[in-house]
């Protein structure tokens, strides 16, 4: 009787440790959420070195910024027109500014992933060659500018390249 009480004893003690255990690793397990974006505007520029502008992802958290980035764009032509918004409101929002590199020959588009955790905003960039077009003999290169709601993070920036 005595040895069928220990066994039971001891069950439940690890039975109550592995519970604790559980409730311990589950709280420290972050939780990640996808950050909604708004597409401000998408397309190509076909000047490449007179914008100035080289592959990249940049986050525009003020009006300064935003006006400087917009000029570059349109120095060899008037592309900001054909954006969605071009008045934001960094109070409440974020820009994220992305450039696939100079390419000749071909179209690509730009994509974004976007989830957050508790401390970290993490960005996926994804360049991918559209299919079926036609070839081209001059340079390209394609950009993604979305709105994101103002973030107080870190951001991590992941490069994806789907003719590497």
């Amino acid at each position: 009787m005595h040895i069928y009480l220990y066994q039971n004893q001891f069950r439940m003690k690890i039975l109550l440790c592995g519970l604790i255990m559980l409730s311990v690793v589950a709280c420290n397990v972050e939780e990640f959420r996808s950050v909604d974006i708004s597409v401000v505007a998408q397309g190509n520029l076909y000047g490449c070195i007179q914008e100035s502008i080289f592959k990249s992802c940049s986050i525009i958290t003020d009006n300064s910024d935003w006006q400087d980035l917009q000029s570059k764009m349109n120095s060899l032509k008037d592309v900001h027109s054909d954006f969605e918004e071009t008045e934001i409101d960094f109070s409440r929002y974020d820009v994220v500014a992305v450039f696939d590199r100079i390419r000749t020959g071909s179209y690509y588009t730009v994509k974004l992933d976007m989830v957050e955790e508790k401390s970290m905003l993490y960005i996926k960039v994804k360049y991918e060659k559209v299919p079926n077009q036609q070839t081209l003999g001059s340079n390209v290169q394609s950009y993604l500018i979305v709105k994101i709601p103002k973030v107080d993070k870190s951001i991590q920036i992941n490069y994806v390249d789907s003719d590497l």
